[in-house]
């Protein structure tokens, strides 16, 4: 079982390894201004796994397969709380201490924890199971009330945005499907890496920028148009998978 799960964490680091340079090369095709390039960097690398990722593969496949896929996001977790903060906040706000955070702390103790097989308390495990219950609702709270401060046209009239939606939604998991067939990676495996990976921008691009007192405007637009794009492309990835 610890193989197994090892297996999973390596391939999660691994698929966000390379996308993570493969979102640098993009990023430069879209534009060479630092902060936007950030976003965009971050918007190929980050799917919304937390949110609807990990949600849509305990329903098609259980909680075994979920506990698989969060230790594929393992990465994920990491890099969101620690680069991705750095690349879409403003380069002033973005310190040591605003970067080792709670999730990054919690993370890390989950691995320990985890790896070393220590029991959690069950008070614990109530607390964070009640907590985790709050999250997507506060998330989903704030990413609203930044995208209504935005008109109508400045969220839906940026063509780089639906352009880069459609890689984040179908190009780059696709891509991982192609080369992990070809591998000989195990089907569930396959499953989760398309799942995750197809998933639309993660909408830490709007509540990040916003906290830290950054501009959030091209991570609306990326978040909204390739969030409802995704009611599209994501059966189409489940069908072929």
């Amino acid at each position: 079982v610890i193989e197994d799960k090892l297996t999973y964490f390596v391939t999660g680091v691994l698929v966000l390894a390379i996308m993570f340079l493969v979102a640098l090369i993009l990023s430069r095709l879209y534009t060479r201004n630092k902060g936007e390039e950030g976003v965009y960097v971050y918007a190929f690398s980050a799917p919304n796994f937390s949110y609807m990722g990990l949600a849509i593969i305990e329903t098609l496949l259980g909680a075994s397969a979920l506990h698989n896929a969060t230790v594929f996001t393992l990465g994920l977790t990491v890099f969101i709380g620690s680069v991705g903060i750095y690349l879409i906040t403003p380069r002033n706000k973005a310190s040591l201490a605003a970067i080792f955070n709670p999730v990054i702390i919690a993370t890390i103790a989950g691995m320990i924890f985890g790896l070393c097989r220590i029991p959690v308390p069950a008070l614990l495990n109530n607390v964070t199971d009640a907590s985790t219950c709050c999250i997507m609702p506060c998330a989903m709270l704030v990413a609203g009330m930044v995208a209504a401060e935005k008109t109508f046209l400045k969220v839906f009239l940026n063509h780089k945005a639906y352009t880069a939606s459609v890689i984040r939604l179908l190009l780059i998991p696709l891509l991982l499907f192609v080369v992990l067939k070809v591998a000989g990676i195990n089907k569930d495996i396959i499953f989760v890496v398309v799942a995750i990976m197809g998933m639309p921008v993660d909408f830490n691009v709007i509540v990040f920028p916003k906290a830290y007192g950054g501009d959030a405007t091209l991570g609306t637009q990326l978040a909204v148009i390739s969030n409802i794009l995704a009611i599209i492309t994501l059966p189409l990835l489940i069908g072929l998978l």
